[in-house]
């Protein structure tokens, strides 16, 4: 494990500079981002001191990586170590999730009811018209395959295709009106979902049925991470983190000591865990999740990471894109 002192060595992104712009303040926001802000990214952002703009979601789309976030913004690497190449994406709302079935075919969803489609790579985007609520506030988006599409959201959104984006369905899945914030799927297809007031919901079916886990906390969880030997890790808001060794029968709290916002987390190849959000911290773990040590980096609030190198992931959150040197 690394010690308590540790702190993660923060590089330059190439390329960043050039779509960096300072962030509106908070209160500037449209109310339907700032009703965003409330729920999935906590006022500990508005805290932070962003260098660059505020981005909610990454994906990889073949050797590329799309990012998303305020103002419809749409990041693109054509290629690792490329510049970033902002581009438009039609859309003037914050876009929140992005999902690629393939390097080509991929989605993006976002406030006021926007769906947006590309067939190449991230480079153009195409609004989907009619195909959720224009006062939905969409959270994230998991694309199954080209044709299989789910979307997630505020007030337990749930939208769906099975045709490729031809034709939608929009039904709910839990009673409570509870906000749906991030999906995830496991290697063996099986997909959660982590949600406000200790909801996580689980699917072996690709999403026809969804069972309501044992609830192991009446706060928000803002993402479910699986891991290898169907070991998942469940985590939100004041450290707390939830593991589970039989895919999300059973649940058990892990000691982080730390009341940090986490909000994203990834597993490297050699089974190092990172687990991030709040600024200036990440929580790192070699034992699969049980045990974590707070280690710092000098990078704002943290909504997603993504793997760059062997031992070094990109960051995408609050100050736009940085890299980040695992200890």
């Amino acid at each position: 494990m690394t010690s308590a002192s540790s702190a993660f060595t923060l590089t330059s992104d190439s390329g960043a500079a050039e779509a960096r712009h300072k962030p509106p303040p908070l209160m500037s926001l449209p109310a339907t981002v700032r009703h965003f802000l409330a729920f999935v990214l906590p006022a500990v952002l508005a805290a932070a001191a962003p260098s660059g703009p505020l981005l909610l979601d990454a994906a990889r789309a073949g050797d590329a990586i799309v990012a998303v976030g305020e103002d419809g913004l749409v990041l693109r690497r054509a290629e690792p170590d490329a510049e970033w190449e902002r581009l438009s994406s039609g859309a003037g709302s914050t876009l929140t999730g992005v999902s690629f079935a393939t390097g080509e075919t991929g989605w993006a969803v976002g406030h006021d009811g926007v769906v947006l489609q590309t067939t190449d790579g991230g480079q153009t985007w195409t609004a989907v018209p009619d195909a959720g609520k224009a006062t939905a506030s969409y959270l994230d988006v998991q694309a199954l395959s080209e044709r299989h599409v789910i979307a997630i959201g505020g007030f337990g959104a749930y939208l769906e295709t099975r045709d490729g984006g031809q034709r939608w369905r929009s039904r709910r899945i839990i009673d409570e009106k509870v906000h749906l914030n991030r999906i995830s799927r496991d290697t063996h297809g099986t997909l959660y979902i982590a949600a406000d007031r200790g909801v996580l919901l689980r699917s072996t079916n690709d999403g026809r049925r969804w069972e309501r886990l044992a609830s192991v906390d009446g706060h928000a969880f803002h993402d479910v991470l699986p891991l290898k030997n169907d070991t998942l890790l469940a985590f939100g808001p004041q450290g707390r983190v939830y593991r589970s060794t039989d895919r999300g029968d059973t649940w058990s709290r892990v000691e982080t000591r730390t009341d940090a916002l986490i909000l994203t987390g990834i597993e490297l190849d050699d089974g190092t865990v990172v687990l991030a959000g709040q600024p200036q911290l990440c929580l790192v773990s070699r034992d699969g999740g049980e045990s974590f040590t707070a280690t710092r980096h000098a990078v704002p609030a943290i909504a997603k990471l993504l793997i760059r190198h062997d031992r070094e992931l990109l960051s995408f959150g609050d100050g736009g894109v940085h890299a980040l040197s695992v200890p």
